[in-house]
């Protein structure tokens, strides 16, 4: 049975025509240091493995490890502030005329906020990993044409 329509160009003939209908996107800017993935200087245990695994997701560059680095100092502010509240509470002189908010309280608070921040840059929070693997996903199964391949087989998304 005969397929409907004309034949579609090879793929190499439709990168010379130059005009490919589909809504451009800016490029990726790659810099020198990119090529590079070491871990570098990083210091906490498992920092060396989140920072593999968001490379190896395509999610981070060498470029991004400062922002990384800033992820883990928060983590740590965060950590500290954590345990002042646990073992003084988050009011202090309880009962008495001075009673007060404990300052490490604000501290934790801050810190969370710009934690969750950083988190969704690097794809950390649960949304932010479902658009990371929908986009891996989607590049490994279309193969770099789009899906025009999967739809002309008839493969079903």
């Amino acid at each position: 049975m005969a397929t409907r329509g004309r034949k579609p160009k090879p793929e190499a003939i439709k990168k010379l025509g130059g005009r490919s209908h589909k809504k451009k996107e800016p490029p990726l800017v790659e810099l020198p240091m990119d090529a590079l993935t070491d871990a570098g200087d990083l210091a906490m245990p498992g920092e060396k493995e989140l920072w593999a695994s968001l490379v190896e997701a395509g999610v981070a560059k060498k470029s991004d490890r400062q922002a990384f680095v800033r992820y883990i100092d928060m983590i740590s502010v965060y950590v500290k502030a954590r345990s002042d509240v646990e073992e003084r509470g988050a009011v202090l002189d309880v009962g008495t005329k001075n009673e007060r908010n404990n300052p490490s309280w604000r501290i934790m608070r801050q810190a969370q906020t710009e934690l969750l921040k950083l988190e969704v840059e690097f794809g950390l929070t649960p949304s932010a990993k479902q658009r990371v693997m929908k986009a891996l996903l989607c590049d490994n199964k279309t193969g770099g044409d789009g899906g025009y391949a999967a739809i002309r087989r008839g493969a079903s998304s």
